[in-house]
């Protein structure tokens, strides 16, 4: 990211965590696809990320969610600054690798998430 990203905060925080990013960098097949980034989000705040097309903004958050190898303190913190658990993190990709042919509902790609086992092993019978 360069001086064209933009953090915008609204609403008010819980006051119950945060998230506090410092000189974070990544770099990816020997290019700086991040340099230096600095950012704390509060819980209960709505923020927003905004840059133009591969300024690193989807990479940020793949470093976050630990997909992508990046440099630098990643740090979860409850209300007094102490370092808590890593929350559970919703992230949608921008593509979804899959067969558009593929035999699955919806509601198998839910369980698919829930579950412990793989869609392909099938459900898993309750017994009575």
């Amino acid at each position: 990211m360069t001086t064209t990203e933009a953090i915008t905060s609204c609403g008010s925080a819980c006051g119950l965590c945060v998230t506090r990013i410092s000189h974070f960098s990544v770099n990816l097949r020997g290019k700086c696809i991040l340099n230096d980034i600095n950012l704390q989000i509060h819980c209960g705040q709505l923020t927003a990320l905004v840059g133009p097309n591969g300024a690193g903004k989807t990479t940020l958050f793949k470093a976050i969610l630990g997909e992508v190898p990046h440099t630098g303190k990643l740090e979860f913190l409850d209300s007094e600054g102490n370092r808590s658990a890593r929350p559970r993190i919703g992230y949608v990709p921008q593509r979804l690798n899959f067969d558009v042919n593929s035999p699955i509902t919806v509601g198998d790609l839910f369980l698919a998430a829930l579950g412990q086992l793989p869609v392909f092993f099938g459900r898993q019978q309750t017994r009575p």
